[in-house]
């Protein structure tokens, strides 16, 4: 019992014993909404899966770009929400009377995509629902995420031993350095959690099955080439573990696909 629900069940008594039964009755039905909420958060868990791409070039230009989409694990099933910012071009005259094309982002909007695990179809729903989802496939969706099998089998490989190992609470670091790579990065590091490690997603199950752990984020970095005009580079992938806003919101949605499924999706 949580030390909410604990607070609860200790005022309740001090009221049982006073003998005001209204307040008693208000508080009884609290404690009920409250227990079944702790519920429900306890059998759903959500991540922020981010991704970002950052250059520095030799004549000081830079470079970036971030994507990032939410894993929500329920009962049986997963959510992936992922943003679509919609963005609109605009022109801006320069002091020489250049016109230069420019974009800002004016809305995002959000699409869930709901699978049974193990299943390999799954129903897509708008952040406005209206009507059933739509099917969609597993496979797609994860290489559009950039999520998919043959991407994450790089996060696996064999780096030997680190170059340096650190630790803070249950974070722990390696750092690995790499000499005259013409093409791969020159610095690669690795952060495990093993708070995290009940989490299905994975980037490599097998480096978290040898750490005892989870591999949390890794980011390869890529020197550059000043005589080449090649950018200094950073590459991030990183997950971590997010306290979910409107909760309820989520559980409709899970709630109308195991509804929707029974009848669009092959059994």
């Amino acid at each position: 019992m949580s030390l909410i629900s604990l607070s609860c069940v200790l005022v309740l008594m001090v009221f049982l014993i006073r003998g005001n039964s209204t307040i008693l009755y208000l508080l009884c039905g609290w404690f009920v909404v409250a227990y079944l909420q702790e519920k429900v958060d306890l059998q759903l868990n959500a991540i922020s899966c981010k991704f970002s791409y950052k250059a520095l070039y030799p004549d000081g230009l830079t470079d970036a770009n971030e994507h990032n989409f939410k894993i929500l694990y329920f009962k049986n099933c997963t959510l992936y929400e992922v943003p679509e910012v919609k963005l609109e071009i605009f022109d801006t005259i320069q002091e020489n009377g250049t016109i230069i094309n420019k974009v800002k982002p004016v809305d995002t909007v959000y699409s869930y995509f709901v699978v049974k695990n193990g299943q390999t179809k799954g129903l897509e729903y708008q952040e406005i629902r209206k009507g059933a989802g739509r099917i969609f496939s597993l496979d797609s969706l994860l290489t559009a995420l950039s999520i998919q099998p043959s991407v994450l089998e790089m996060f696996a490989e064999d780096l030997g031993e680190p170059s340096k190992i650190e630790k803070h609470k249950n974070v722990l670091k390696e750092t690995y350095f790499f000499k005259d790579e013409d093409k791969g990065p020159h610095t690669i590091l690795r952060f495990y959690d093993k708070k995290l490690k009940y989490i299905p997603f994975s980037f490599s199950p097998a480096l978290d099955k040898e750490k005892n752990s989870k591999l949390i984020k890794i980011i390869f970095i890529y020197n550059g080439n000043k005589d080449v005009h090649e950018p200094l580079k950073e590459i991030t992938k990183s997950i971590e573990l997010i306290k979910l806003k409107g909760i309820n919101y989520f559980i409709d949605i899970f709630n109308s696909f195991e509804k929707d499924s029974k009848e669009l999706l092959p059994r």
